[in-house]
């Protein structure tokens, strides 16, 4: 999901991390290039931009580092 928020920012301009954009919140269609129209990653043609995106949700929960969810 990105660096968590925290105050420890080791850098004297900067007060905080902070994480603002809503996880799981869709960019709109992603083609990486290739024309489109699935997303050649995930196989699904993506929601437009603002809604909800599960597959992405699920992704940002999984690669999170550190992870979220301890076995």
């Amino acid at each position: 999901m990105g660096r968590r928020p925290t105050l420890e920012a080791d850098n004297p301009y900067i007060d905080a991390f902070l994480w603002i954009k809503i996880p799981g919140e869709s960019d709109g269609e992603c083609h990486r290039g290739r024309g489109g129209p699935t997303d050649p990653e995930r196989g699904v043609v993506g929601p437009a931009a603002g809604s909800w995106f599960p597959e992405q949700a699920r992704e940002l929960i999984e690669f999170a580092d550190p992870p979220i969810l301890e076995d």
